[in-house]
């Protein structure tokens, strides 16, 4: 998606789900159950939290909808790129932490977290564990933001 497209949950539910479904036909995962794909209706997450957090109901609904590892035990074990996990927002303490990219998923307190990091139309799609990047998908400017240390 380059700068000048409109940004299209579509669209981006579609790439997402080829690269896992690359992914698990290299057979990469330990299993075929590792990835979560949505139902129609979409995942089920914790929409309190969003709330809270007053995201844009684009980035609720991307949430609902993506591919996710099953649980943070194979995002981490298997990074989607090097260095780098998917968030698996069904995981409801996933959808905090991961508003601050920068903590490496070392903070465990969730008064450390900084909740105002990212935008509310900001979702990180993946995060460092070290060498890798940040994948931040801005829904209202339709930009990528990919950073080693998101400044």
């Amino acid at each position: 998606m380059s700068p000048h497209e409109p940004y299209d949950e579509a669209t981006i539910v579609s790439l997402w789900t080829e690269i896992f479904q690359t992914q698990l036909a290299l057979d990469y995962y330990p299993s075929p159950d590792s990835i979560v794909y949505a139902p129609v209706e979409g995942h089920a997450i914790n929409e309190e939290i969003c709330k809270k957090l007053k995201l844009s109901s684009a980035v609720v609904s991307l949430m609902k909808h993506l591919p996710y590892p099953r649980d943070f035990d194979i995002a981490h074990d298997f990074p989607i790129f090097e260095g780098s996990v998917a968030i698996p927002y069904t995981q409801e303490d996933q959808i905090l932490f991961a508003r601050d990219p920068d903590n490496d998923f070392a903070v465990n307190d969730e008064e450390e977290i900084r909740r105002d990091f990212l935008l509310p139309s900001e979702i990180a799609l993946v995060v460092s564990i070290g060498e890798g990047l940040h994948l931040i998908l801005d829904t209202a400017a339709s930009i990528w933001l990919r950073h080693p240390n998101y400044e």
